[in-house]
């Protein structure tokens, strides 16, 4: 039998939709074909039957243990019983559990299994526009908001995304961010240098509860369903402990392609208000987010070994790079913070 790493993209879903298939019956789902959806850091299934349609996780190695695993499906059950069916509530086993282990011949290591059911709505990619940005201001602060009055469970543990974990990889598979290919040599030694002033800046924030809390980390335009101008998250693979206006700065950030999002956060930043007060420090702070948030994206790209990967998402990480090294410098990411949070973020 070929080692799985040695399989391709393709033949490794293959081979873990066949253990997938066999686990369904835990979860009192009956046996039955499952299409594969995605393989990126999870490979995700679709599962349609009599009972309904849902979303078969295999969770990657490498990155969260099944505790970890658990806290995440713990905190989205959390989440259900408030928000309803704004985010997946996890569907349990026979006997309980959050989820299973698949183990077995041509695996290359145990790997845990969650089923969520799928929820309506359509991703919109790049295509975020102000309706956008405002639906996922109001999710943003009902998130945040039950996070601020929920107790974790005893053995809840998530990532910690500090200055360590965005930037230096203490958390997930990462290299540095000059690495990527496609950068000259003096723009590998520009994000070098800012690497390290970003380093030195959040190291010097607070780790407080007005500062830090239990966050998504990743709202982007493919982790959030829009149906009738109300937004779902999915895909809480990375949820864990970070500031707060990180959340802002992974879902509405200036690009190469839209440098202007000073509108789409001032949408974002009001309909947030509608639910809650927003966090301090939101002009100091967004800016250096966005740029972290550029670097950890190049970092996490510089350290995927598939080719076609790399090939389809390079170009545009390689000109973003580009265009924030320009933009940091003239000072146009402060600009766009400030304009978009003018009168809306306390001091």
């Amino acid at each position: 039998m070929t080692p799985f790493a040695a399989l391709s993209s393709r033949g490794q879903g293959q081979r873990l939709r066949r253990a997938a298939e066999g686990a369904l019956p835990a979860f009192g789902l009956p046996p039955g074909p499952l299409r594969l959806v995605g393989v990126s850091e999870n490979t995700v299934f679709e599962r349609r039957g009599p009972s309904g349609r849902f979303a078969v996780r295999v969770h990657r190695t490498g990155y969260h243990g099944a505790e970890g695993v658990a806290s995440e499906l713990a905190w989205m059950t959390a989440l259900a019983d408030r928000l309803g069916d704004r985010v997946p509530r996890p569907v349990r086993t026979r006997g309980g559990a959050p989820l299973v282990t698949l183990s077995g011949e041509g695996l290359d290591a145990p790997r845990r299994l969650s089923v969520l059911p799928w929820l309506p709505g359509r991703a919109q990619g790049h295509r975020t526009g102000l309706g956008w940005a405002r639906a996922v201001g109001t999710l943003t602060a009902q998130l945040q908001a039950h996070a601020r009055a929920w107790t974790p469970p005893a053995g809840f543990t998530r990532p910690q995304w500090d200055a360590a974990a965005l930037l230096d990889g203490a958390v997930a598979t990462w290299r540095p961010p000059a690495s990527l290919p496609g950068l000259t040599g003096a723009e590998r030694r520009a994000v070098a240098q800012l690497r390290a002033q970003l380093r030195d800046t959040l190291s010097g924030w607070g780790r407080g509860p007005d500062d830090v809390g239990l966050i998504h980390a990743d709202l982007h335009g493919h982790n959030v369903l829009i149906q009738g101008g109300v937004a779902r998250a999915i895909d809480f693979d990375d949820a864990g402990y970070g500031w707060w206006w990180a959340d802002l700065a992974v879902s509405v950030r200036p690009t190469a392609a839209q440098p202007d999002v000073a509108p789409r956060v001032r949408a974002w930043a009001r309909a947030y208000r509608q639910v809650a007060p927003l966090p301090p420090h939101g002009v100091e702070r967004l800016p250096a987010l966005w740029a972290t948030r550029r670097l950890t994206v190049a970092g996490w790209l510089a350290a995927d070994a598939q080719a076609h990967i790399l090939a389809r998402h390079a170009p545009r990480v390689v000109a973003d790079l580009r265009w924030l090294l320009a933009a940091w410098g003239s000072g146009a990411l402060h600009a766009q913070a400030a304009r978009g949070l003018a009168g809306s973020s306390p001091p």
